[in-house]
């Protein structure tokens, strides 16, 4: 169930929110998500419904239980009660997996700091396949408690017969009250898990200004090879300009081949290409081994990649997801200007017939920013791609942004008359 509420929803159409959040999550044989993203003006007009929401239980579920619940900008202002209820729910032990994605954003300490403290005390229960906590700190965090990031920092994860995932996002003014929480817990050494060990950990704006030499310890990390997966999602971002070596040691990382899935995250962002444009390259040549559940690429190119390396990416395009006897996904986001350039792609593309899975036919197709400006080819050549059918899940997410009705409007109709 994705639920997205965004700016003037609640002005005409409260009484729906109500009745939406008495959905019950109906427990499933493989998997119960919900994804429930309250944004800006929601409380104006329905505190109630998220009081309601947030006393949800997660029910277990054989295989996975997932509750995104993403709390923004002024929550806290009207509602602050029911975050500390909703930071006091306990994770139960699923026997698959229990995820807990718990997004606290810029003003949540101005007034719950308590409960912050309270949260990041929490501990993972080990779970018998795997158990995750994301917990993504941002803006003015430290400002207020610092302490309590050190001690969310000394935490240690907790070895899963799984998997055992710690994803801590520090941002922007980090480094200002708390660098040498960061050198502990760059200096973590991840354990290996019987079947997934995932270390996340995004180094935003002003990180090397502080500690150079703990991003190349991280990038020089070794990801031990597990029984079912092994995934390494390194994210460089701004000031990449102080230490490209270490970026080119990582690019050259093999990812070993896993009994179960073998994923590798590789954003490219702004300013990479301008020193390392071979690494891509190379990086792009990466064959992901078949697997025997599932095998993913997400490969999200932005802003000025094409301008260096356009060959890399009709390289990549041509990539064949093998068959997988559980899912294959992949995500290829391209944005903005597309139709500007390929509406006839966007036409076979919408065109497209979703094979009738067991489940659930899924593929997340998101168009960006300035792709097609060089390479229009390629996405014609991807927007070919058959999606196999697999014998579990078959999903198509479908995006089309901005300017996708000026030139296509009568696909939008027949793509809204799709039946899955």
């Amino acid at each position: 169930m994705q639920f997205i509420l965004q700016v003037p929803f609640i002005l005409h159409i409260a009484t729906a929110v109500e009745r939406s959040s008495d959905y019950h999550i109906k427990e499933d044989t493989r998997k119960t998500i919900m994804q429930f993203i309250l944004q800006v003006p929601f409380i104006l007009h329905n505190a109630n419904a998220v009081e309601r929401f947030s006393d949800y239980h997660i029910k277990a579920d054989t295989r996975k239980t997932t509750m995104q619940f993403i709390l923004q900008v002024p929550f806290i202002l009207y509602n602050a009660s029911a975050v500390e209820r909703f930071s006091d729910y306990h994770i139960k032990e699923d026997t698959r997996k229990t995820t807990m994605e718990f997004i606290l954003q810029v003003p949540f300490i101005l007034h719950n700091a308590s409960a912050v403290e309270r949260f990041s005390e929490y501990h993972i229960k080990e779970d018998t396949r795997k158990t995750t906590m994301q917990f993504i700190l941002q803006v003015p965090f430290i400002l207020h408690n610092a302490s309590a990031v050190e001690r969310f920092s000394d935490y240690h994860i907790k070895e899963d017969t799984r998997k055992t995932t710690m994803q801590c996002i520090m941002q922007v003014p980090f480094f200002l009250h708390n660098a040498s929480a960061v050198k502990r817990f760059s200096d973590y050494h991840i354990k290996e898990d019987t079947r997934k060990t995932t270390m996340q950990f995004i180094l935003q704006v002003p990180f090397i200004l502080h500690n150079a030499s703990a991003v190349e310890r991280f990038s020089d990390y070794h990801i031990k090879e597990d029984t079912r997966k092994t995934t390494m999602q390194c994210i460089m971002q701004v000031p990449f300009l102080h230490n490209a070596s270490a970026v080119k040691r990582f690019s050259d990382h093999h990812i070993k081949e896993d009994t179960r899935k073998t994923t590798m995250q590789f954003i490219l962002q702004v300013p990479f290409i301008l020193h390392n444009a071979s690494a891509v390259e190379r990086f792009s040549d990466y064959h992901i081994k078949e697997d025997t559940r599932k095998t993913t690429m997400q490969f999200i190119l932005q802003v000025p990649f094409i301008l260096h390396n356009a060959s890399a990416v009709e390289r990549f395009s041509d990539y064949h997801i093998k068959e997988d006897t559980r899912k294959t996904t992949m995500q290829c986001t391209l944005q903005v200007p597309f139709i500007l350039h390929n509406a006839s792609a966007v036409e076979r593309f919408s065109d497209y017939h979703i094979e009738e899975d067991t489940r659930k036919s899924t593929m997340q197709f998101i168009l960006q920013m300035q792709f097609i400006l060089h390479n229009a080819s390629a996405v014609e050549r991807f927007s070919d791609y058959h999606i196999k059918e697999d014998t579990r899940k078959t999903t198509m997410q479908f995006i089309l942004q901005v300017p996708f009705i000026l030139h296509n409007a009568s696909d939008v109709d027949r793509f809204s008359d799709y039946h899955i």
